[in-house]
């Protein structure tokens, strides 16, 4: 049976966390920067009507400033983004224990083993959970549902703001491949880079590619990353913390808000987690990703900052497509060989 895996994504944290106390500003072009007063200042995060003047983050100030030169700078909270960042993870560990924060806000679920107790639709409880967000926080989240953590990240990036967005088996083929490469997690500038010379632009591009080619060009990584492509991805989602075991499935007592997220941190007082910890300790869970598992390696291994070397002359030690194509790019630089194409039904992206 497949994992079911949520990444969800709060929507312009910074921004959104500060217009909580700002209501008038919700429809004013705004920005969190990390000093208001100099020009080279970092954009850090942008609210909906800024992006719509094509704020981008990481720009400057002054980049920003001449695209939308009414932009409204907030300096940053910090220690607020923390205090939100907690409360919506305890909203979280109501629906599972095992919960695993990518930064400050975003986090991958694995609902596997607890969705029974909530309906046991994957796309139901996912929107559950951004309304539960939204209701009781002010924030809105997006959520990728997924079989893998790549997938699932890639759907939360797929459709914003407040929008769930299910890659399955069946879809994924219509719904990643024609997406940038550069979407895929850890293809970084450099290793599109490289790939582009060889007429890969698409996640269905890489997908094709030939695996030991891309392991010559990248090093070990490039395989990895066509795994990932081809919807190969297994890492486990980390448990959110030490595992104490409730005496019962109930659902009483406690103040979620008391929750310690921490590695380490207990179940005791948590009204959901612990429902649905017990739920998986009684054996629903899946073989060797239940809170009592030494875990390593939960996220994804990254690939190296510099792509591997490709060395002069050399070509991937077999026969075939891409062997051919790489020749052939050596001995035409400006020539782009054939590009396998993805799913024939991709076309545009679909409506999530």
């Amino acid at each position: 049976m497949d994992r079911v895996i949520y990444h969800c994504d709060c929507n312009s944290f910074y921004c959104s966390v500060e217009l909580l106390s700002r209501p008038e500003l919700q429809n004013v072009p705004t920005a969190v920067c990390g000093n208001p007063k100099s020009r080279h200042g970092i954009i850090l995060a942008k609210n909906e009507p800024a992006k719509r003047f094509g704020v981008r983050t990481a720009e400057t100030i002054w980049q920003a400033r001449q695209k939308c030169p009414d932009l409204v700078l907030l300096p940053a909270t910090h220690g607020l983004y923390q205090e939100y960042s907690k409360r919506v993870n305890a909203i979280y560990d109501r629906f599972t224990d095992l919960i695993e924060p990518f930064g400050i806000d975003e986090s991958w679920l694995d609902v596997t083993g607890s969705l029974h107790l909530f309906g046991g639709d994957p796309r139901a409880l996912a929107d559950r959970i951004r309304n539960t967000v939204r209701e009781e926080l002010g924030l809105t989240i997006s959520v990728g549902v997924s079989f893998n953590k790549v997938f699932a990240k890639l759907g939360s990036d797929y459709k914003k703001p407040d929008a769930t967005t299910v890659i399955s088996r069946e879809n994924f083929r219509r719904i990643v491949w024609p997406l940038p490469v550069t979407d895929l997690l850890f293809v970084g500038r450099a290793s599109a880079k490289v790939l582009g010379q060889y007429g890969v632009s698409t996640i269905g591009d890489l997908a094709a590619f030939d695996k030991n080619a891309l392991t010559e060009l990248l090093g070990k990584q490039g395989g990895q990353l066509w795994e990932y492509a081809n919807g190969l991805e297994h890492s486990p989602v980390a448990p959110a913390g030490t595992y104490t075991p409730p005496k019962s499935v109930g659902n009483g007592g406690g103040d979620v808000s008391d929750g310690d997220n921490s590695p380490g941190g207990g179940y005791a007082g948590r009204p959901g987690g612990g429902a649905a910890a017990q739920a998986r300790h009684e054996g629903v869970h899946p073989p060797g990703n239940h809170p009592g598992s030494q875990i390593q390696g939960h996220l994804p291994p990254a690939p190296p900052a510099r792509p591997h070397q490709h060395r002069p002359g050399a070509v991937p030690r077999r026969h075939g497509h891409h062997r051919a194509q790489l020749e052939v790019r050596r001995a035409h630089p400006g020539h782009h060989p054939h590009r396998p194409q993805p799913d024939p039904r991709g076309g545009g992206r679909p409506a999530a």
